[in-house]
């Protein structure tokens, strides 16, 4: 009896798709140990470089031999489609579940809407973590990525999609490439390290996964996450100023229609810090709904405030509409007016005058068939075809008036 007023568990797996979801997943398994991590790949050499604590998933067997998917996403999903069955079980019973995959290539681009339209039928809550090409990967892997994005969205509830490219901010042109890929899986990890932890760890103001799913319900609606830690006098400034500018998502915050955020801080948070951090993200939207919570950050952070900030639909940067001053109007008018007087009139084009047409005489007529016989007499000596075959009707009348003559 007992059992039935325990709390249940929030069921939380962590999917990686194709070799780039992988390795970010594997980097995540390193951190973080209360979610369940799962490695999906067609390629049996790359699932062999996981971690024990990560599960591999391979599927398409018959159709690649074990190998990779050679770059073409139809190989990719058809390799998925044919295993639904089996997907259907890794999703079962699981609360929430994060997909997370490299687009553009054939195992991630094919295989994830395929993942993401079963976990839609298992009505579990998504949220989905993709990484578009690099520049110079080429304009053919950024459209197969264009392309995968446009089908998992309708079955997901949520998307946060990350360019490669802003890669470049963050790293020093001399970081090698493997450092580089390592630095932006980490930024990945950490991001969905302090996600998982805000959902598991209890605070002084609760965030349960029943607000995460009101915040994040949705129809593949873009998603902001970001989280950034920050010690000193200023501690409460240096951390909204971080998280609100994350150098590797575009996203309009001061869009967004839902806000979930917490901070965690130890026993020397103030509550002019607490209300210093509510007022700077409520004056983002005033008319966006806002979830938050307090918690308490690990003895080895005493000193410092780890801010965690989720926002939901980003509805497009609007331009702004600028109003003139009355007397800048009638100044323009004045302008226009100036410019009317100064412009020459366009001179019309003269009307061509129309030739009348000569009247011909009763003696212009009569000398007009004169040559039109003429010229059918001089066509028909030309013929080959005996004399008695011969016999024209304009030949005849010729003949008949030389002899009246």
């Amino acid at each position: 009896m007992a059992d039935k007023f325990l709390m249940k568990k929030t069921r939380i797996r962590v999917i990686g798709i194709g070799g780039g979801g992988g390795s970010i997943v594997s980097e995540l398994a390193k951190r973080v140990k209360k979610a369940n991590f799962l490695a999906a790949n067609t390629d049996e050499q790359a699932l062999k470089k996981t971690p024990k604590n990560v599960y591999n998933f391979q599927f398409g067997k018959e159709l690649t031999d074990g190998l990779g998917t050679g770059m073409d996403p139809k190989i990719g999903e058809v390799a998925a489609q044919k295993e639904k069955q089996r997907i259907r079980r890794i999703i079962k019973d699981r609360d929430f579940c994060i997909f997370v995959a490299s687009l553009g290539g054939g195992t991630g681009s094919g295989s994830a809407p395929v993942f993401a339209e079963v976990a839609k039928e298992s009505k579990c809550i998504t949220l989905g973590i993709f990484t578009l090409p690099f520049k110079f990967e080429g304009e053919r892997k950024m459209r197969t990525a264009r392309k995968a994005l446009a089908k998992l969205r309708p079955n997901l509830d949520g998307i946060l999609v990350i360019n490669n490219q802003k890669i470049f901010k963050i790293i020093d042109k001399k970081t090698s490439l493997d450092k580089s890929f390592s630095t932006l899986n980490s930024i990945l990890a950490e991001n969905i390290e302090n996600l998982i932890e805000l959902i598991y760890r209890p605070g002084l103001i609760n965030i349960d996964f029943a607000d995460f799913k009101s915040i994040l319900g949705g129809k593949g609606e873009k998603v902001y996450f970001s989280s950034a830690e920050a010690k000193g006098v200023n501690r409460a400034e240096e951390a909204v100023k971080k998280v609100l500018n994350s150098p590797i998502i575009d996203f309009n915050i001061k869009s967004g229609k839902k806000i979930l955020f917490n901070i965690a801080g130890s026993e020397n948070l103030k509550m002019a810090e607490v209300e210093k951090i509510c007022k700077s993200f409520a004056d983002l939207n005033k008319r966006s709904k806002i979830v938050f919570g307090v918690s308490s950050n690990p003895p080895s952070k005493k000193n410092s405030i780890r801010v965690t900030l989720l926002v939901v639909g980003d509805e497009g940067k609007k331009k702004a509409v600028k109003f003139k001053k009355p007397k800048e109007v009638e100044k323009v008018l004045e302008e226009k007016v100036e410019e009317k007087k100064v412009k020459p009139k366009k001179k019309k084009p003269k009307k061509k005058k129309k030739r009348k047409k000569k009247r011909l005489t009763a003696i212009d007529v009569k000398n007009a068939v004169k040559e039109e016989e003429e010229k059918r007499l001089a066509e028909e000596e030309k013929w080959d075809v005996p004399a008695f075959l011969r016999r024209s009707p304009w030949k005849e009348k010729a003949k008949k008036s030389s002899k009246k003559k």
